[in-house]
């Protein structure tokens, strides 16, 4: 689905189960996602800045009044270590090592064994490719249990066959000195050659990325995404991959999605447990889909596959089958291109019979047949999805009857008909391929008169 086209939570639900089926979701965790974890059994873990700080000056003897004087948090932890290395006459970097174990003491936190539970299952669901947080504990490896793979700021990323990667950008209590926590710290991730800075932006650029509990404020994810949609401009022809925020909202109108500024899906919620509940049995409705699809398609291949002449005369002769069938094939899913291989030798075969019977004394009409099966395939063709093998052969069956076709004597006057009758609803994509094919033989010359009739656009889809 594309993301112009996401405008209700249903279409989200889509999006992301799409996404989980094909490995390209990716989900970014942020503090929101500890709060809804942990309230069920009265923890704090997943304390602001300003209450971790709190507790680490109430740990360290220090005043939390500095935390009053206006300055961004990762400047206040810088502020708190200076004042205590100097109250206590310690180096910079020893108070800064004590920041940041008490920060990995604080964050020591577990939900709930049901509500581990019910996230396990939730997960199963969504089934991540990858997932990135900043957040410093390790509520999401007590929900994937054996399945995570968890990855520090000094690791690099690391994906293999029956784990999730688990990157924590901003550090792990598991690591204490890996913590992203001062001013510091976020000025080395911002480095150019930092390892995070340059893997981010890829993992976005080729995800469909789902937020949960994050509010996108942190300048090396902001980097990211102005890198996905600034500098790295390429886009997928068959999977549209957008970025999905769940936004919290005491009173939240989740059934319309919309976009920021920096062009991310909003989803508003009042409960991420509601929303992922909802999601999961939208996720089992969805997969039933997918299973009927699936034996449609296996129907479909079956009746390429063993195609009797009746099926082939209906095909050949009757125009609403035909495009029903066609139609169908095109919204096929991209899961199930495999279709393509019955389909095309199906298709060879009807055009050969067809080939077959213009051979036979004045069967000009023939041809005339076999343009509009052509045409019709040319029509309802989604250029971007099909495989380059289909291309090629709707592009080779053009070209093969072109010749015959014309008001001259010899020629097919119905299909010549036909031609001037249909030629401007052949898309340019089909036209500029045409165009690509056409060598110095007599076929190609009989393709390029065709389309000198009409022109050829400069742009695709015009």
């Amino acid at each position: 689905m594309e993301a112009e086209n996401i405008r209700t939570k249903e279409d989200i639900f889509a999006t992301i189960c799409r996404a989980s089926r094909a490995e390209t979701l990716g989900l970014f965790i942020g503090s929101g996602f500890n709060k809804a974890l942990l309230l069920d059994n009265g923890q704090d873990g997943s304390y602001d800045w300003r209450g971790m700080l709190s507790e680490v000056c109430g740990r360290l003897g220090v005043d939390a009044e500095i935390l009053n004087r206006g300055m961004p948090y990762p400047q206040a932890a810088t502020a708190i270590c200076e004042e205590y290395a100097q109250e206590n006459d310690v180096t910079y970097r020893d108070a800064e090592r004590m920041l940041k174990y008490i920060i990995a003491d604080i964050v020591d936190v577990s939900p709930s064994a049901e509500m581990i539970l019910k996230y396990e299952k939730f997960f199963d669901v969504l089934s991540p490719n990858w997932i990135v947080t900043t957040n410093y504990d390790q509520i999401i490896e007590k929900i994937l249990h054996e399945k995570a793979f968890p990855i520090n700021p000094r690791d690099s990323y690391f994906k293999t066959k029956d784990f999730i990667p688990v990157y924590h950008i901003h550090g792990s209590r598991s690591d204490p000195e890996s913590i992203v926590i001062t001013n510091e710290d976020y000025t080395h991730t911002l480095r150019a050659s930092d390892y995070r800075h340059a893997r981010l932006p890829f993992l976005i650029k080729e995800s469909t990325v789902l937020m949960i509990g994050y509010s996108l404020n942190d300048l090396n994810v902001l980097s990211a995404v102005d890198y996905c949609q600034n500098v790295y401009t390429n886009v997928s022809l068959a999977y549209e991959m957008p970025i999905i925020q769940l936004l919290y909202r005491e009173n939240a109108n989740s059934a319309v999605p919309y976009r920021d500024s920096n062009d991310i899906i909003i989803e508003e919620i009042g409960s991420l447990d509601d929303f992922l509940s909802e999601l999961a049995e939208f996720a089992k409705k969805y997969k039933g889909n997918i299973d009927i699809q699936k034996q449609q398609v296996n129907e479909l291949i079956a009746k390429f596959s063993g195609a009797d002449e009746d099926f082939f005369k209906r095909f050949t002769d009757d125009r609403e089958e035909r495009l029903a069938i066609i139609r169908q094939v095109r919204g096929i899913d991209y899961e199930f291109r495999y279709i393509y291989s019955s389909y095309i030798s199906f298709l060879n075969n009807v055009i050969g019979k067809l080939r077959n019977k213009a051979r036979e004394p004045n069967a000009f009409d023939v041809y005339d047949k076999i343009l509009n099966i052509i045409l019709d395939l040319a029509e309802n063709t989604q250029y971007s999805a099909a495989p380059v093998g289909y291309i090629d052969f709707l592009a080779a069956k053009f070209k093969s009857i072109a010749f015959f076709i014309g008001a001259e004597k010899g020629k097919s006057w119905e299909a010549f008909r036909t031609w001037k009758r249909r030629m401007d609803d052949i898309p340019g994509e089909f036209k500029r391929e045409m165009r690509k094919r056409c060598k110095n033989d007599a076929n190609s010359i009989a393709v390029e008169r065709l389309l000198d009739m009409i022109g050829v656009p400069e742009k695709l889809g015009v």
